[in-house]
């Protein structure tokens, strides 16, 4: 299962993949490049969001943008 947050910073969606030193590592939902943030700029994605990004990752994996 993946475990999603929202980055208060940018108020992007990222499933958490792992930590690099005190920061947590993010993964856009569409596929792409980490990121890193501070745990304290993160909150859990509303119902709303989560289907959102639910959305998005199969219409990426549906044009081959998400493997």
């Amino acid at each position: 299962m993946r475990y999603l947050l929202v980055d208060t910073r940018t108020s992007k969606i990222g499933e958490l993949v792992g930590r690099d030193g005190t920061q947590l590592l993010l993964r856009p939902v569409r596929g792409g490049r980490e990121w890193t943030c501070p745990p304290g700029s993160t909150r859990e994605p509303t119902a709303a969001e989560k289907m959102h990004a639910g959305v998005a990752a199969a219409n990426a994996r549906s044009t081959g943008g998400l493997r």
